[in-house]
This record gives C-alpha cells, sequence and structure tokens, in this order.
C-alpha cells in the first residue's frame, strides 16, 4: 500500500496559496505468518541437538517483496527460571538463514513437573522499518536423567564454546581452543 501526502498553506490575508506534495511512499507491514518447529519434536535436555526452523512465511506486498528487501529471522526459545519468570534465548539474529541448532534446557516447575519448552521465530522484512511478527511452537525436553544437572550444564557449556566454526556457523559462542585448565589454589 502506499500514500501521497500533501500539505496545503495559506498565510490570512494573503490571496496565494501554496501547496506541495511527496512522492509515493509506500508502508510495509509485517509478514503473514509461517510455522516455527523444532527438529526432533521430543529429546533430551542439555545433550540432544534441537534445530529450529521457520518456514512459510510470507513478505508483504505483490510478489511477495512489496518493493523492499527480503525477510530476515531471529530463532531461539523462551527460558522459564525456577520463580516462573521468563526470558526470550536469542539462537539467531536477524538472518537468512531458517534453521538454527543447539541443546535446549527443560522446563521443570517447582513441583517437578516437565512442560514443553517453546521455541520462537521473529520474522521482519529488511528494510521495511521494523515490521515484523513472532510466533511460537512447542517441542517436549527431557530433563537431564543419569548424570548431575551440573555435569550436564558443562557438557552442554563445553559443546557450545568449542564447537568448530565449521559445524556451528550460528553459534552464538565459539572459540577456536579452549582455555588453559583451572587449578586451584590450594596453600
Amino acid at each position: 500500500m502506499s500514500y501521497v501526502f500533501t500539505l496545503n498553506a495559506a498565510q490570512v490575508g494573503v490571496t496565494l496559496q501554496g501547496g506541495a506534495s511527496t512522492g509515493s511512499i509506500a508502508v510495509v507491514g509485517p509478514p503473514s505468518p509461517g510455522a516455527v518447529t523444532a527438529d526432533p519434536n521430543a529429546g533430551d535436555a542439555l545433550s540432544t541437538v534441537f534445530n529450529i526452523v521457520t518456514s512459510g512465511w510470507t513478505a508483504p506486498g505483490a510478489g511477495g517483496g512489496g518493493g523492499v528487501g527480503g525477510l530476515r529471522y531471529t530463532l531461539g526459545y523462551v527460558a522459564v527460571g525456577a520463580g516462573g519468570a521468563e526470558a526470550e534465548v536469542v539462537m539467531s539474529s536477524q538472518s537468512a538463514a531458517t534453521t538454527v541448532g543447539g541443546l535446549l534446557p527443560a522446563n521443570v516447575t517447582a513441583d517437578g513437573t516437565v512442560v514443553d519448552a517453546r521455541v520462537f521465530a521473529y520474522t521482519e522484512v529488511a528494510g521495511g522499518g521494523g515490521a515484523r511478527a513472532r510466533i511460537e511452537g512447542a517441542v517436549r525436553v527431557n530433563p537431564v536423567v543419569g548424570r548431575s544437572a551440573s555435569e550436564g550444564a558443562a557438557a552442554a557449556l563445553e559443546a557450545g564454546l568449542f564447537c568448530p566454526p565449521q559445524d556451528c556457523p550460528n553459534s552464538i559462542l565459539i572459540m577456536n581452543q579452549p582455555p588453559a585448565p583451572f587449578q586451584a589454589d590450594r596453600t
């Protein structure tokens, strides 16, 4: 959709009037929502690699482009704290990539009930002035079994920190070499 704005001005007591208009201004709305899923749709916390995948989005305007750039995707999951507070954890931000992989935590309530984890996708039109839409999907992430939660968290952290760039192109934290081993001073 486009608009033309026109300004007509007149001064009191003067018979001359002025006018001006702009060229056509395109107004870009948000993209039409698609879907977001996790593959696999169930797995174990801190050990199963889940791929968050989004598809089926349509940019506003004729031909899917509306005269603006392509679509950009922000993918991640919603982490739920022990007190129920929620935080979005972004795994890939404003990228043309429609898939990102990583380890997810389990959402376990205070009474020990496992609830589905939520994955999300924000999609925006590049050059669209911030027009974006958001959707969520669900995935079953089972709590850590057979080892302590701290061991599972350590394994997940190590996998995230030391993932080679060719294996984890969308990883947020990438280090080329592990740090020197920690030595506690016991004197």
